[in-house]
């Protein structure tokens, strides 16, 4: 099979059926209402990828708790309040024939007090070295809970008409904290080795199987290293994308980086293409599940490359669906060279981090 007909060829991942391999990373937009609410000009936002063509929309990472919204603006399935809001997001994705899945997340210790009004929680009171703000660590019976709000804003994401979940556990958030040496010094029965660092993750998981079955998409995202001294390695997240997938999980997306090596979550302009390949490869060389690679990757040649040579199943997208909407359509029918790409400069990632609404230069 060519690497056209590969990357167009349909797949399943779980009981979800796409029609194609290339698919939504999600991305924040600083669209979301004050309070957490899916506003219209994200319905907007969101339906005008599913036109696109795009053969799955990601939300961008959605708190599943208060304390782990880190902006006012941040998306948020953690009360029955949200679920008109999110029932039109998932209603606009479908008037265009494509599945939705919800990104599901807790910051942690990457949010600030002072923008936040919280005090960040963590596994352990380690600061992050980007926001280098003290968290408090969580108390032993404030662990099961926050499992508990996964799996209730994942029954949420299901009753708004949702296809699928993703869990963030990747980029030094909350999950993925608990899964990292260099956050989580704890002595307890979630911290020590890797397998006591990856029992949140897997409590997760193993939580949303049971509210959910094992009918329901469920994808996670990863990173495969963390690219920091003393930082788990792609020797540890193989062993637990492993553990993920006999847990339950249907694919995995395999990213890189925490926020102290955030150049490996946005690559810059000047990184190879598809930077993250060869990590990705190792996933679907040791895994029976469909695998995902992402990162710096807005050539569909480069994505049917990918696909191509065996080394992830699906291709994941953000910043080049921001550029162009149209990208998966207009390489689908042979008008590659007509879609707007993506230069990399990262000024979508500037208007964030200035807590202002997500736009391509």
């Amino acid at each position: 099979m060519t690497g056209a007909a590969a990357l167009w060829s349909p797949i399943h991942i779980g009981t979800l059926r796409l029609e194609h391999r290339l698919i939504m990373a999600a991305m924040g937009s600083g669209f979301a209402s004050a309070e957490g609410h899916a506003t219209d000009r994200l319905v907007r936002y969101l339906a005008r990828r599913a036109e696109g063509g795009i053969a799955l929309v990601t939300t961008e990472a959605t708190a599943v708790d208060a304390s782990g919204a880190p902006f006012p603006v941040a998306l948020r399935a953690d009360d029955d309040s949200m679920l008109e809001g999110l029932r039109r997001v998932a209603e606009a994705v479908h008037a265009h024939g494509v599945p939705i899945s919800m990104q599901l997340y807790h910051a942690g210790r990457q949010m600030s007090l002072r923008v936040s009004g919280r005090q960040p929680v963590a596994p352990s009171a380690i600061p992050c070295p980007m926001v280098r703000e003290m968290p408090r660590a969580l108390e032993g019976e404030e662990i099961p809970a926050l499992v508990e709000r996964f799996a209730e804003a994942a029954a949420r994401a299901r009753e708004a008409g949702f296809d699928a979940i993703e869990l963030h556990g990747s980029h030094g958030y909350l999950i993925h904290q608990f899964l990292t040496p260099l956050a989580n010094q704890r002595t307890d029965q979630w911290g020590g080795d890797l397998a006591g660092r990856a029992r949140f993750a897997l409590a997760v998981v193993r939580r949303i199987r049971e509210r959910l079955g094992h009918g329901f998409p469920l994808l996670y995202k990863l990173s495969a290293e963390d690219r920091l001294p003393g930082g788990l390695t792609l020797d540890d997240t193989l062993v637990f994308g492993r553990w993920l997938e006999e847990a339950g999980v249907d694919a995995l997306i395999v990213s890189a980086g925490t926020y102290g090596s955030f150049q490996w979550i946005v690559q810059p302009l000047g990184w190879p293409q598809a930077c993250l390949r060869a990590q990705a490869a190792r996933f679907s060389e040791t895994l029976r599940i469909p695998v995902a690679a992402v990162g710096r990757i807005n050539d569909p040649a480069v994505a049917e490359e990918v696909v191509e040579r065996g080394e992830a199943a699906l291709v994941a997208m953000g910043r080049a669906l921001l550029a162009d909407p149209d990208l998966p359509r207009k390489a689908r029918t042979g008008r590659r060279e007509d879609h707007l790409r993506c230069i990399t400069c990262n000024g979508c990632l500037a208007q964030l981090m200035k807590a202002e609404p997500i736009r391509c230069a």
